[in-house]
């Protein structure tokens, strides 16, 4: 599993290299299609968890991942936001490889809801405060803490 800490390190920090992005990378603005060719992948050279998977997820649609635990649900999402390499295969979206894209980009345009929620020990505002400083400005977490009666929370 991909730690969290990774995450928050990729969406942080502009001046490190922690990313396998190359250097003509690019910003993605909007996810359209996304698309996973004959993608092979596994933890260890001798087993894989996908063989050949093909695998369209359709823009504006919403998409689920089911099934029992190990899988390959996360495995998909770690794909998808490339903290993983596939050993063979390509992922597209919006029709061009996914290494055409940078980390952060897609990191910032992906929703995630796990079936695991992690809250840390602070307050309300905090938890909604986590990674997302550079979207919405004080004034806005604060109208949307006032929606939800957490004002003083």
């Amino acid at each position: 599993m991909v730690s969290t800490k990774k995450l928050f390190d990729i969406c942080d920090n502009n001046d490190k290299k922690i990313t396998n992005d190359n250097e003509n990378a690019q910003q993605i603005s909007e996810i359209g299609n996304i698309e996973f060719k004959n993608i092979s992948f596994g933890y260890s050279l001798d087993k894989n968890v996908f063989e050949n998977l093909n695998l369209t997820i359709e823009h504006n649609k919403f998409n689920a991942f089911c099934g029992y635990s190990g899988g390959g649900k996360s495995t998909i999402l770690n794909l998808l936001l490339k903290l993983y390499e596939p050993k063979s295969g390509v992922i597209l979206m919006n029709s061009k490889n996914i290494r055409e894209w940078t980390t952060k980009s897609i990191i910032n345009k992906v929703g995630y809801v796990g079936q695991d929620s992690i809250v840390f020990d602070e307050t309300v505002r905090d938890n909604i405060q986590v990674g997302i400083d550079d979207i919405l400005s004080a004034q806005q977490i604060d109208s949307l803490m006032e929606k939800v009666n957490g004002r003083d929370v």
